[in-house]
């Protein structure tokens, strides 16, 4: 009875993944097909603006992002859960993510794009842009050297939910660091097509990639779900 539970929870899972594409999909296609008709209706450019902070697409990816963090910290504070991962990793990780839900949501990279404007230690994109990606990018390596147990433990005793969330990341990564990094060196704002190209890409895969990121989560919190009611 628990194995078929727990199948039944893994295919959720699944159609969850399934259904967060499909609707991200349907942002990408109103939002060039709103470009491709020079934006007739204003309500719609401005709801499905895929460059915009405050459209649904932006609300949606924060949605996703707090519910990584939240998610794991239900496991961190379940008092059946056991390591892996430590309740120390789950802790951090869970906060780190509703952290990105909030910059989503308010821009606080950009706040520290200006707070770190003239300093000469910290390097820049043409125009003092990307600066947070070398600030984010520190704090991630201090982050993944305190819990680099846990990553290996994790690693071990969830490789599939390892290996899925891996990917995930390597795709937000690409859209939300990558993506900026293009445009800045390579993307000619001036031209309409392209500059909507540009956009569409770097937002699917920002949200694509926290859609895989969710997905390995719920399947990591699934199976010790399923691990511990074995066990009890």
């Amino acid at each position: 009875m628990i194995d078929l539970q727990y199948q039944i929870k893994i295919q959720d899972a699944g159609k969850i993944l399934r259904a967060l594409v499909l609707s991200e999909l349907l942002f990408i296609v109103i939002y060039f097909t709103d470009f491709s008709f020079g934006h007739p209706v204003w309500r719609i450019s401005e709801l499905f603006d895929l460059d915009s902070d405050s459209s649904i697409p932006t609300w949606f990816a924060i949605i996703q992002l707090f519910m990584i963090g939240f998610i794991t910290l239900l496991v961190a504070f379940s008092q059946k859960t056991t390591p892996p991962p430590s309740k120390k990793g789950l802790i951090i990780f869970g906060l780190g993510f509703i952290y990105l839900s909030l910059d989503e949501g308010s821009s606080i990279h950009e706040k520290i794009t200006h707070e770190f404007y003239n300093n000469p230690l910290v390097p820049y994109f043409h125009g003092k842009h990307g600066i947070w990606i070398v600030v984010y990018g520190i704090i991630a390596i201090i982050i993944t050297l305190i819990l680099i147990k846990d990553i290996i433990a994790v690693c071990k005793s969830f490789s599939r939910e390892a290996l899925i969330f891996a990917l995930g990341m390597i795709i937000y990564l690409t859209g939300a660091a990558g993506g900026e990094t293009i445009t800045f060196f390579y993307i000619d704002k001036t031209n309409p097509f392209v500059y909507c190209s540009e956009v569409i890409i770097e937002e699917f895969l920002e949200l694509s990639g926290a859609s895989v990121l969710l997905y390995s989560v719920l399947l990591m919190a699934i199976k010790k779900s399923a691990f511990l009611n074995q066990t009890h």
